[in-house]
């Protein structure tokens, strides 16, 4: 989960601190590791582990 959060802030991040622009294709590859995130902590919590 903490490896998401790295691409989303850095954007962010720069925006603020330097006074970039977030342009659209940053905010697709946010949304994009935001669903790619959830997506694979849902498919975890929805497949039980096995011992071993």
């Amino acid at each position: 989960m903490t490896s998401g959060i790295e691409p989303i802030l850095n954007p962010v991040l720069a925006a603020i601190i330097c006074g970039e622009t977030i342009g659209p294709m940053s905010l697709a590859g946010g949304v994009l590791v935001v669903c790619s995130v959830l997506g694979y902590s849902l498919s975890q919590i929805k497949q039980p582990s096995v011992p071993g």
